[in-house]
C-alpha cells in the first residue's frame, strides 16, 4: 500500500523508516494538550502513538507538512499488517479547539480512535511499525491554499 510522509531525517530508495523511539513529536503546546487526550482516550493509545511511523494516505497532507516545516517528501510502501491504526485528524484538531475552547473533547477523540472520517474532506493518518522508502519526492509548492487550513488537519 503506497502511502506519504514528511521527515526530517534524509533517507534513500530502499531504506526502512522505522518510529523514533525517545524522540517527541515537535507540537505546539495546543497540540501536546490534544496528543494527551487522543493518547489517553484509547486502551494502549499511548504506546501506539509512540512506537509508530506516522504517514499520510493522501500526498496533499505529507506536502503541505512539508512545505511548512521544509522537510523532505517520501512516498512509501507499507504493509497491511503493519498498520496499527487510521484516524482522521480532523477529530484530532478538534481535540485542541475544544481544549482551547474550554469545551469537552472527549467525543472528537473517540471519533478518532473509531476511524470516523470527516465527511467534507477527510486527512487520514496512518500509523504504522515500519515503511519502506519507493520514492523521494521534490515539495510541491503550495500556489492555492486549499480552503481547509493545514491547522485544521492538525499538521
Amino acid at each position: 500500500m503506497k502511502v506519504w510522509r514528511y521527515d526530517e531525517r534524509k533517507f534513500q530508495v530502499g531504506d526502512q523508516i522505522e518510529p523514533e523511539s525517545g524522540k517527541s513529536p515537535q507540537l505546539t503546546p495546543e497540540q501536546w494538550g490534544a496528543e494527551k487526550i487522543i493518547r489517553s482516550a484509547q486502551p494502549g493509545g499511548k504506546e501506539i502513538r509512540e512506537s509508530s511511523v506516522y504517514c499520510f494516505e493522501e500526498r496533499r497532507l505529507a506536502n503541505l507538512g512539508a512545505n511548512r516545516t521544509g522537510r523532505c517528501l517520501y512516498e512509501l510502501e507499507i504493509k497491511q499488517e503493519d498498520i496499527q491504526h487510521r484516524g482522521d485528524l480532523f477529530f484530532y484538531d478538534r481535540v485542541a479547539k475544544k481544549i482551547k475552547s474550554g469545551e469537552d473533547p472527549a467525543d472528537d477523540a473517540c471519533q478518532y480512535w473509531n476511524g470516523t472520517e470527516c465527511p467534507q474532506r477527510p486527512a487520514i493518518e496512518l500509523l504504522v511499525r515500519r515503511a519502506i522508502v519507493v520514492a523521494v519526492h521534490s515539495v510541491d509548492p503550495i500556489v492555492n491554499r486549499p480552503t481547509t487550513s493545514a491547522d485544521d488537519y492538525g499538521l
